[in-house]
């Protein structure tokens, strides 16, 4: 692993030790990293597919208590099929993640994709800013926004078809 990371970074023989990539990483403007990571990874990946499905959601860096790091959390948009994290935000351990999804999906190119999220997600400026994008969406609804579930539910009810196999017929 070793060998194979300092030919990839080009260094001589070795790669530098933890705390050398450590003080070069925290001195990288992330922004601008992950913009010049993300223009070289995108054409090294399948290319997307109509429709393809893209996940957003918020996890805690794995590690960083047992390393005694302060705790950081990333929102990601994920293409689960072509394996790579498309956009990705830090944001604070008590932040809401609603606040953060619109500046993350701005990122990313959504047309002819498809957004899936928990339902945290099924905001209607995100899913307005999806579809002038281009994109389609995909949200769980709960009981935490009742009439948007009756809604869904009374339009489910009101379009199932009639006669054989309904319960109530």
């Amino acid at each position: 692993m070793r060998r194979g990371a300092a030919q990839c970074l080009a260094f001589d023989a070795y790669t530098p030790c933890v705390s050398t990539l450590h003080r070069i990483l925290t001195g990288l403007d992330v922004s601008a990293f992950e913009t010049a990571l993300r223009t070289w990874i995108e054409p090294q990946l399948e290319p997307p597919i109509t429709l393809e499905p893209v996940a957003i959601d918020g996890k805690a860096v794995r590690g960083a208590k047992e390393q005694h790091l302060p705790g950081a959390y990333l929102l990601s948009v994920f293409a689960s099929r072509r394996g790579a994290v498309l956009a990705q935000l830090a944001i604070g351990e008590r932040e809401n993640e609603l606040t953060q999804a619109l500046p993350l999906l701005r990122q990313i190119d959504l047309n002819d994709v498809v957004v899936t999220g928990d339902a945290l997600f099924a905001q209607r400026a995100l899913c307005t800013h999806i579809v002038e994008q281009g994109g389609k969406y995909l949200f769980e609804v709960k009981d935490n926004q009742p009439t948007l579930l009756q809604a869904l539910q009374r339009s489910f009810r009101d379009e199932a078809p009639r006669g054989r196999g309904r319960a109530n017929d």
